[in-house]
């Protein structure tokens, strides 16, 4: 919604802005307004999605490219009814309890800034420190 708004006042304005950069000005938008610490992911693809492509992204560097989905390859879409509300939900608390764990091994581990840079292995010579 944020991505469509954004663009729709950037029309009215008169003004363009490049699309990774609307996606990280929304994405803040939701951090800091509605206040649901959220990622990137959604804002990205709904400014740079294509279609009949799947959009691969490293949330890190924001390096991205497609891949092609097969024209015989088809996509359901189906609304379960589940509300969701990221910002007085647990997201905020799954992410506070991801960034402690990051926070904890990287004072053993230097270099780990996200759980992604964390092995499976590490995690489990580590898991002292989670415990």
């Amino acid at each position: 919604m944020e991505v469509s708004v954004g663009y729709a006042l950037l029309d009215i304005a008169g003004h363009a802005v490049e699309p990774t950069k609307l996606a990280l000005l929304c994405q803040q938008a939701e951090n800091e307004f509605v206040g649901a610490r959220c990622g990137i992911m959604d804002q990205f693809v709904s400014c740079h999605g294509r279609s009949s492509a799947a959009l691969f992204l490293d949330c890190r560097s924001l390096d991205f490219r497609f891949v092609p989905i097969p024209p015989a390859v088809r996509l359901i879409i189906c609304n379960t009814m589940v509300r969701h509300n990221l910002s007085a939900g647990k997201y905020n608390a799954r992410r506070e309890e991801c960034e402690a764990g990051v926070h904890l091994l990287s004072k053993r581990l230097p270099g780990i800034r996200a759980l992604r840079d964390v092995s499976i292995e590490l995690l489990e010579n580590n898991r002292d420190l989670l415990w």
